[in-house]
């Protein structure tokens, strides 16, 4: 479970960067890459790598996304 919740914040936070948020498009995203503490990812979408920062907060993920 917070595996996930990590992965979609991730591709979420990548979606804005991009600026068409994952309304429904979550597959178009793919996480390519992510450290093993989590902390760091590296997503694709089209021909663009939008990279990625975690941070665990309580139960919940805050990520930044930024090219």
């Amino acid at each position: 479970p917070q595996s996930a919740a990590l992965g979609w914040t991730i591709k979420e936070a990548a979606s804005k960067v991009v600026g068409c948020g994952i309304g429904g498009k979550e597959r178009s995203f793919c996480l390519e890459q992510l450290s093993a503490d989590g902390r760091q990812g590296v997503v694709a979408y089209n021909e663009m790598r939008i990279f990625s920062q975690s941070q665990q907060v309580g139960e919940m993920f805050c990520t930044v996304a930024y090219q």
